[in-house]
C-alpha cells in the first residue's frame, strides 16, 4: 500500500493519483472514530515531512479522544456536535497557510505535505484531495474502495479524502458554515 505521485486537485480522475489509507469501517460512526484510529493517524501525521501544525477539534465524544491529542503534544479543542462547527472550530485556530482536513481514522502517505504544497503552488489550484483506500482484505474494504473511486467520477469528494485548500481560497469562499454536516 504505497502511495503514489501527487495528489491533484480535482480536473479529471485521472488526476487522482495518490492513496490515503483508511482501516476497514469500524462498526460505529465514522465521525466518531475511536482513539486507537486516532493514535495511529497522529502517529503517521507525526512523522510527516516537513512537520504540519496538528489541530484536534472534538464534536462531544465521551472517550479520550482530547486526552490521546494532548499526548501527542497537539492543540486540543472541543466543539458542538456536528462536522460543520469542528472543521470551522479548527480552522480559526489554524495558522497554516493551507488547510488540511483529516478524519481521525485516516492514515496520510508520507509525503503528503510535499504533494499538497505541488498542488497548491500551481497556478489556478486551490486545492485537492487524496484518493481513498479502505485498508484490509476484506471483501467490504474492497467494495468501499471502488465505491468511493467511483464517486469521485461525478464530481464527489467527502471529507474522508483528506481535502486540503489554501487558506486564502477557504477564507474567499466564506469558509465552513458552523452546520450539523
Amino acid at each position: 500500500m504505497q502511495p503514489s505521485t501527487p495528489a491533484d486537485a480535482v480536473d479529471s480522475p485521472a488526476a487522482m493519483r495518490s492513496d490515503l489509507v483508511r482501516p476497514p469501517a469500524p462498526p460505529i460512526s465514522r465521525a466518531l472514530a475511536p482513539p486507537r484510529h486516532l493514535r495511529a493517524t497522529l502517529e503517521a501525521a507525526a512523522r510527516l515531512e516537513p512537520a504540519v501544525e496538528m489541530i484536534v477539534v472534538d464534536g462531544g465524544s465521551r472517550d479520550e479522544t482530547l486526552a490521546v491529542a494532548r499526548r501527542f503534544g497537539i492543540k486540543a479543542l472541543s466543539a458542538p456536535r456536528g462536522r460543520g462547527s469542528q472543521l470551522a472550530i479548527g480552522c480559526q485556530a489554524a495558522r497554516g497557510d493551507i488547510l488540511w482536513f483529516v478524519h481521525a481514522d485516516s492514515i496520510p502517505p508520507p509525503d503528503a505535505v510535499r504533494q499538497m504544497v505541488q498542488v497548491c503552488e500551481q497556478p489556478g489550484r486551490a486545492g485537492g484531495y487524496f484518493r481513498v483506500r479502505f485498508d484490509g482484505s476484506s471483501r467490504a474494504a474492497r467494495v468501499l474502495t471502488h465505491v468511493y473511486a467511483f464517486l469521485q467520477w461525478f464530481g464527489l469528494r467527502y471529507g474522508d479524502s483528506a481535502i486540503f485548500v489554501r487558506r486564502d481560497a477557504y477564507l474567499a469562499a466564506g469558509g465552513f458554515r458552523p452546520l450539523p454536516l
